[in-house]
């Protein structure tokens, strides 16, 4: 972010505190002399916030059109892109919780990127979402411990495996609009071939594989009881539990994108496993070399794979801590410097043990290993599985259900689709055996 921009975002995001303290100044039946005094400030400052906004304003798109020679040659993002970039850095999650929690209007610039993405008041855009369940009986979230006092550390969030759909697997995770979700791949074109003068080149018809999917909704719901907020006394309370409700929702589409299964319960949408060809058990305990073999046996030449650098493997536990164990020359009792584990780390996509994966079951532990070409990944020119998601995180306050108990409810609901394997030859499924 340019210097020019940084002074923009600061004198809007003044404005957009302006206007929210402004509904508030407004909202009381009798202002007191300094409420009066407050709201005479910030009126007499909204002109001159108004002309900095527009010299910084000018001077951001001077910077743009300097830079506008430079993109072209080297790719860089468009205006357009930057001042969306620019937009989205200054909104934040808890405005918009903070906005629906007290039950007025979204404001300042996380509603105008509302806007921008056509969402309705009530709905978090995904791009800037903080880094799911059975209707039951709902139980209000207490504080920790009873007499805690006013110098209570922050909260910290539960702690959550690492997401691996999209930064591991290749998932993309495009937003979409009402309506079937459809891919189309060609799966058959024209031949090239050299001929002689004169010669006629044979036509191929192109074939195509069409995919679709509906979306599937994914729910979270947290209750927060008024007395343990004001027991504990500090602002971190809610901003926490608002980003275990994230984490916990991010959780759960990393679990459905991996392991959904809809012929176990309609519900859910199918995941990549669900897609695999169930293999042929291995017969002996992995070694060195057969871990080794299976990263290298998964070499194509292209395009999915032209070294062991394009080829992943997602684990258990298990078979991370056997591979962490087999080094090459244990039988000379020359145990070298080097595990498998270490050794793939160093020549390999990667072996990354994952909680969300099958557990060992009889000694054999399913993996999912995936052929990604690395380069093609960072172009952009292969989209290797998709999950389509629809529009933005939808979340409902009811403060009303429960006004009795003094509980208020969080509900978030979020709509994926099936996860479709744009290239089925990327992914395959191996049961290893660990024991």
């Amino acid at each position: 972010m340019s210097p020019h921009q940084k002074t923009l975002r600061g004198i809007r995001d003044q404005q957009s505190r302006n206007r929210q303290r402004l509904g508030e100044l407004a909202a009381v039946a009798e202002l007191s002399t300094e409420q009066r005094a407050e709201l005479d400030t910030i009126e007499q400052a909204m002109p001159d916030l108004e002309r900095r906004e527009r010299a910084a304003r000018a001077a951001c798109d001077a910077d743009d059109q300097a830079a506008t020679v430079d993109a072209a040659e080297h790719g860089a993002q468009s205006p357009e892109m930057r001042e969306r970039l620019e937009l989205r850095s200054r909104c934040r999650v808890g405005r918009i919780f903070s906005a629906l929690r007290d039950h007025r209007p979204v404001d300042g610039p996380e509603r105008e990127l509302q806007q921008i993405c056509n969402l309705d008041h009530n709905v978090i855009p995904l791009e800037i979402w903080e880094s799911p369940v059975e209707r039951r009986a709902d139980a209000p979230t207490v504080s920790p411990t009873a007499g805690v006092g006013q110098n209570l550390r922050p909260i910290f969030p539960r702690l959550l495996a690492r997401s691996i759909g999209n930064r591991f697997m290749g998932i993309a995770m495009p937003t979409t609009g009402t309506g079937t979700y459809a891919t189309l791949r060609q799966n058959a074109g024209m031949t090239a071939k050299a001929v002689a003068k004169g010669g006629a080149i044979e036509s191929t018809a192109a074939t195509f594989v069409s995919k679709t999917t509906t979306p599937h909704r994914v729910s979270a719901r947290l209750s927060i009881q008024v007395e343990d907020k004001a027991l504990i006394g500090t602002t971190s309370f809610e901003a926490r539990l608002r980003s275990n409700l994230a984490n916990e929702l991010a959780a759960e589409l990393d679990r459905l994108a991996i392991l959904g299964d809809p012929s176990a319960n309609a519900d859910e949408p199918q995941g990549v496993f669900d897609q695999l060809t169930d293999p042929t058990n291995s017969s002996a305990v992995e070694t060195f070399d057969s871990l080794l073999a299976v990263f290298a046996d998964a070499i194509d030449g292209g395009p999915l794979a032209e070294s062991m650098m394009d080829v992943r493997l997602l684990a258990n536990a298990d078979i991370a801590r056997l591979a962490a164990k087999k080094f090459r020359d244990t039988g000379n009792n020359h145990r070298g410097d080097i595990s498998i584990a270490d050794y793939l780390a160093d020549r390999s996509g990667g072996l990354m043990a994952h909680s969300r994966m099958p557990a060992t079951a009889s000694n054999i532990a399913s993996c999912i290993r995936m052929r990604l070409n690395a380069k093609a990944m960072g172009e952009g020119s292969i989209t290797y599985a998709e999950c389509p998601i629809w529009q933005g995180v939808e979340m409902i306050v009811d403060p009303y259900s429960d006004s009795a108990k003094a509980a208020t409810h969080f509900t978030t609901h979020l709509l994926i689709g099936d996860v479709i394997l744009i290239q089925p030859s990327a992914y395959d499924r191996l049961d290893l055996k660990v024991a």
